[in-house]
Protein backbone atom coordinates (compact mmCIF):
# COMPACT_ATOMS: atom_id res chain seq x y z
CA UNK A 1 0.00 0.00 0.00
CA UNK A 2 3.00 2.63 0.85
CA UNK A 3 4.61 1.80 -2.14
CA UNK A 4 1.85 1.96 -4.29
CA UNK A 5 1.29 5.76 -2.59
CA UNK A 6 4.96 6.49 -3.23
CA UNK A 7 5.06 6.03 -6.50
CA UNK A 8 1.64 8.26 -7.38
CA UNK A 9 3.69 10.69 -5.06
CA UNK A 10 6.89 10.41 -7.50
CA UNK A 11 4.61 9.83 -10.83
CA UNK A 12 3.22 13.30 -9.73
CA UNK A 13 6.05 14.97 -9.39
CA UNK A 14 7.61 13.64 -12.45
CA UNK A 15 5.00 15.04 -14.19
CA UNK A 16 5.46 18.79 -13.57
CA UNK A 17 8.17 20.76 -15.55
CA UNK A 18 11.45 22.39 -13.44
CA UNK A 19 10.08 25.74 -13.76
CA UNK A 20 6.78 24.27 -12.65
CA UNK A 21 9.03 22.58 -9.30
CA UNK A 22 10.53 26.38 -8.89
CA UNK A 23 7.93 28.48 -8.54
CA UNK A 24 5.99 25.74 -6.28
CA UNK A 25 9.35 25.88 -3.83
CA UNK A 26 9.23 29.55 -4.33
CA UNK A 27 5.56 30.12 -3.11
CA UNK A 28 6.07 27.51 -0.25
CA UNK A 29 9.71 29.88 0.63
CA UNK A 30 7.67 32.65 0.90
CA UNK A 31 5.05 31.42 2.62
CA UNK A 32 7.14 30.21 5.58
CA UNK A 33 8.66 33.42 5.72
CA UNK A 34 5.72 35.28 5.80
CA UNK A 35 4.37 32.71 8.50
CA UNK A 36 7.67 33.27 10.38
CA UNK A 37 6.88 37.11 10.55
CA UNK A 38 3.41 36.51 11.70
CA UNK A 39 4.66 34.20 14.72
CA UNK A 40 7.10 36.55 15.75
CA UNK A 41 4.44 39.34 16.47
CA UNK A 42 1.79 37.72 16.96
CA UNK A 43 2.26 34.66 19.82
CA UNK A 44 5.15 34.63 22.77
CA UNK A 45 6.68 31.75 21.58
CA UNK A 46 9.04 33.04 18.59
CA UNK A 47 10.15 31.49 15.63
CA UNK A 48 13.02 33.49 14.87
CA UNK A 49 15.41 32.41 18.19
CA UNK A 50 17.63 34.67 19.94
CA UNK A 51 20.65 33.70 18.64
CA UNK A 52 19.31 34.46 14.90
CA UNK A 53 19.03 38.34 16.01
CA UNK A 54 22.51 38.48 17.22
CA UNK A 55 24.06 36.93 14.28
CA UNK A 56 21.99 39.33 12.02
CA UNK A 57 22.90 42.17 14.17
CA UNK A 58 26.73 41.21 14.23
CA UNK A 59 26.33 40.61 10.62
CA UNK A 60 25.39 44.18 10.23
CA UNK A 61 28.25 45.34 11.74
CA UNK A 62 30.81 43.03 9.75
CA UNK A 63 29.52 44.68 6.31
CA UNK A 64 29.60 48.10 7.12
CA UNK A 65 33.29 47.08 7.93
CA UNK A 66 32.91 47.52 11.72
CA UNK A 67 33.92 45.20 14.44
CA UNK A 68 30.93 42.76 15.57
CA UNK A 69 32.17 43.07 18.98
CA UNK A 70 31.54 47.13 18.89
CA UNK A 71 27.40 46.52 19.27
CA UNK A 72 26.17 46.76 22.69
CA UNK A 73 25.04 43.52 24.65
Amino acid sequence: MMEKVINKCISIINSYKISQHLLISLIIRLLLIVLSEIQDKVLSLKYTDIDYVIFSDGASYVSRGMSPYLRET
